[in-house]
């Protein structure tokens, strides 16, 4: 079957349609690029990505060598955590043994609990969304 002239204008036009009603579902989305992320220092052995920055809530990349402790900073509230790759280890005080988080694992730490969570494998790197205000 070939196309005719018509046919492939009336294509072109749907997918213009498509191209068009998907960016407006997703203008407030953000991509950063691999290779123009900006990592800081963010303690022994942490580097960061900001991802995000809005008035209550801080989403940041986090890059880890073995045995540095995930920060936490002074205005933060909460944490949200999702391991990307390596492994932390999380350690709770009064556990009875420490839980190794692997890709895909989470944890969700308030500002007062107790323990940490410290990059076991080399090249750690975890997502953290942060909370800046009192979740009360």
């Amino acid at each position: 079957m070939h196309s005719t002239p018509d046919r492939l204008a009336t294509l072109g036009l749907r997918l213009a349609e498509r191209a068009r009603r998907s960016a407006l579902a997703h203008r407030d989305y953000r991509t950063i690029r691999r290779e123009d992320r900006t990592w800081t220092g963010a303690g022994h052995g942490c580097q960061q990505a900001l991802l995000w920055q809005g008035a209550a809530v801080r989403t940041t990349l986090l890059r880890l060598m073995p045995s540095a402790e995930l920060p936490w900073p002074d205005d933060v509230t909460a944490q949200e955590v999702l391991v990307l790759q390596g492994q932390l280890r999380a350690r709770t005080a009064g556990a009875a043994a420490d839980v190794v988080l692997a890709p895909q694992g989470y944890a969700l730490r308030g500002k007062h609990a107790a323990g940490s969570l410290t990059a076991v494998s080399a090249d750690t790197q975890v997502y953290v969304r942060q909370l800046q205000v009192d979740p009360c």
